[in-house]
């Protein structure tokens, strides 16, 4: 009788923590910057800047989203204290040909981080006109499920997202 109580705790109790767990949260806060819309066509280019404004190195996670939603792959950066990268905005995914026409652009600190960072977007025409224009953007604290180490995801706890 004592084995048959044991097992039948044993049970009810995995079952309670296996039924907890997603309601076990394993956010955490870090920093990032959307930027709806980017062109770059034979007529439009774009260029990329990222300013680190902490006291030290930080990485950052550049990924893509083409017009149609699809998921563009793009590379990790890591900026020194109070400096910046810039570069034609293909240069910052891991394959350049697939940024052709539009795109959303997301940057994301690859950890927790209170550290808030900037970027700034500038678009160019090559065409006569020689038009230009730039717009900044500034990181804001979003609830983070996943660390990114650079071209790999590792979930914290099955079910995360963002």
């Amino acid at each position: 009788m004592k084995k048959k109580t044991l097992i039948v705790w044993t049970t009810v109790a995995a079952l309670g923590l296996l039924l907890a767990l997603p309601a076990v949260s394993a956010a955490f806060t870090a920093q990032r910057i959307v930027i709806p819309y980017t062109v770059t066509t034979d007529k439009w280019w774009s260029g990329l800047a990222i300013h680190n404004e902490s006291d030290s190195a930080e990485t950052y996670s550049v990924s893509f989203y083409a017009e149609d939603g699809t998921f563009i792959a793009g590379d990790c950066v890591t900026v020194q204290p109070r400096a910046m990268v810039r570069d034609a905005l293909p240069a910052f995914a891991s394959d350049p040909e697939m940024i052709d026409g539009a795109a959303s652009v997301y940057i994301r600190t690859t950890g927790a981080s209170d550290d808030t960072f900037s970027a700034t977007l500038f678009v160019g025409n090559t065409a006569e006109s020689q038009g230009f224009a730039f717009q900044s953007y500034r990181s804001e604290d979003y609830e983070a499920f996943a660390i990114i180490l650079c071209d790999i995801i590792l979930p914290i706890l099955p079910g995360g997202g963002s």
